[in-house]
C-alpha cells in the first residue's frame, strides 16, 4: 500500500484496491441523497488508482484515461486535499461535474470548463466537462 501526506500533513491518503474503494463508495451513494447525487458507483474500480484516507472519509480514483472520478469528503477542507493529491500525482486530468460548489472546488485547483451540458432532467444543474493539464490552462 502507498501512502503520501498532503499538503496538510494531518491528512494522509493510501492507494488501496478498487474493490475496497468501490465498497465505501456504495456505503456513501447508500447513506447519503447528496453523495447519491454526486458520486457514480462504477462496477468495476479494479483498473482505476484509488486513493482513501485511512479513516474512509475522503477519497477518490483515477481512470486509466486520467478521468478524475469519485472524489468525496464527509469532512470538510478534506476535499480539497484529495483534489491537491490527484492534481499532484497526475499533470493531465479531465473530470465532469454539476454546475456549482463542485465546479467552484474544481477551478479553485486549475481545472479549466471545456464544455457544459443541460442536464437531461429538467430543474436540475447543468453538466460541465472540466480539464487540468498541469498548468490549469485549456
Amino acid at each position: 500500500m502507498r501512502r503520501v501526506e498532503n499538503i496538510n500533513p494531518s491528512v494522509q491518503f493510501n492507494c488501496l484496491s478498487g474493490d475496497d474503494f468501490r465498497l465505501r463508495i456504495q456505503s456513501l451513494v447508500i447513506e447519503s441523497a447528496f453523495h447519491r447525487e454526486n458520486l457514480t458507483l462504477f462496477p468495476r474500480y479494479d483498473e482505476m488508482e484509488c486513493w482513501m484516507t485511512a479513516q474512509g472519509d475522503s477519497g477518490f480514483a483515477i481512470s486509466p484515461d486520467h478521468e478524475l472520478v469519485n472524489v468525496f469528503s464527509v469532512v470538510k477542507g478534506n476535499g480539497r486535499e484529495a483534489v491537491a493529491l490527484a492534481t499532484s500525482l497526475r499533470p493531465f486530468l479531465h473530470l465532469n461535474c454539476y454546475e456549482g460548489p463542485l465546479e467552484v472546488l474544481y477551478a479553485q485547483h486549475g481545472f479549466v470548463t471545456q464544455r457544459r451540458e443541460a442536464n437531461w432532467t429538467a430543474g436540475k444543474p447543468d453538466i460541465v466537462f472540466m480539464r487540468y493539464n498541469g498548468l490549469g490552462l485549456a
